[in-house]
């Protein structure tokens, strides 16, 4: 009798624990939704996040009958780390170097369901440029700033980090990332200002 009500209680903890796990997971896939449909959202259209609920609602105005146990927060405010909690996979890191400049390096990551990965880039003896694209769910950002998606990025100097989260709730998403060993920009200025003289000197 001892034996089976062990078993019984060690059954009921162990659901507990899994159900607990789920729920976080499915909450942290809700908030980085949430956050990056806030970021790419229109002038007229907003996100907000619901701690307590694992909710996400678009233009919450519209529903002043949704109370938040937490209080309702826009997800351009959301944290990625604290708020949503998310479980930190790898990227490819760059580092831009002179003797392969110009040149294109392409990798495909793919981020599970909640998961973050952090895009280390040094450009401290080149400059480089970073685009991520192919991945309408995808949200990144570097030094605090929104990254769309296809936008070239570019570190002229130093070291820099992008982060990179899947903002899809239906599970894996893919995206290429894609760098290049940039030409210095004094060297486009100077190229751009010789054919500018080479015209002037032709007409």
């Amino acid at each position: 009798m001892k034996s089976k009500n062990l078993f019984q209680t060690a059954s009921a903890v162990i659901a507990s624990l899994l159900f607990l796990l789920t729920s976080e997971v499915s909450g942290t896939a809700s908030c980085l939704y949430c956050r990056r449909s806030d970021w790419a959202a229109t002038l007229l259209v907003s996100y907000s996040y619901c701690a307590s609920s694992d909710t996400c609602l678009q233009d919450r105005w519209l529903y002043i009958d949704r109370p938040c146990a937490s209080d309702w927060k826009a997800g351009k405010d959301l944290s990625m780390i604290d708020d949503c909690k998310p479980k930190r996979t790898t990227c490819h890191p760059f580092v831009s170097k002179e003797q392969a400049a110009g040149q294109f390096f392409n990798f495909t990551e793919t981020l599970g369901a909640n998961e973050y990965c952090q895009i280390d880039i040094d450009a401290t003896a080149f400059v480089a440029r970073v685009v991520l694209d192919d991945a309408l769910t995808l949200g990144a950002y570097a030094n605090g700033n929104y990254l769309k998606i296809g936008e070239v990025l570019d570190i002229e100097n130093g070291k820099t980090s992008v982060f990179a989260y899947n903002g899809d709730t239906s599970g894996s998403i893919t995206f290429t990332l894609a760098f290049r060993n940039a030409l210095q920009l004094t060297v486009i200025s100077a190229i751009i200002l010789f054919s500018s003289l080479m015209a002037v000197q032709h007409f």
